[in-house]
């Protein structure tokens, strides 16, 4: 069975989504969701000129959570 992380990479390599937490269950820090190495993709993806939005859809996630990963506030 794959980790949350394992399974969000899977997803943003097939161009699905990532997995939705069963309700009531704790949702995590974006890096514990994510992973550190789609995190430093996300960052290597800013710094090479794709927007916000473009993030946003790249790798299905929400507009704050793309600011806090840009802004530093992602738990690496």
């Amino acid at each position: 069975m794959l980790g949350l992380a394992a399974q969000a990479i899977e997803g943003i390599k097939d161009g699905g989504p990532p997995p939705s937490p069963a309700p009531g269950v704790r949702r995590w820090r974006l890096v514990d969701r994510l992973g550190e190495q789609v995190i430093r993709q996300l960052l290597e993806d800013r710094r090479g000129g794709m927007t916000k939005q473009q993030l946003v859809e790249r790798y299905n996630i929400s507009l704050s959570s793309v600011k806090r990963i840009i802004g530093g506030k992602n738990g690496l």
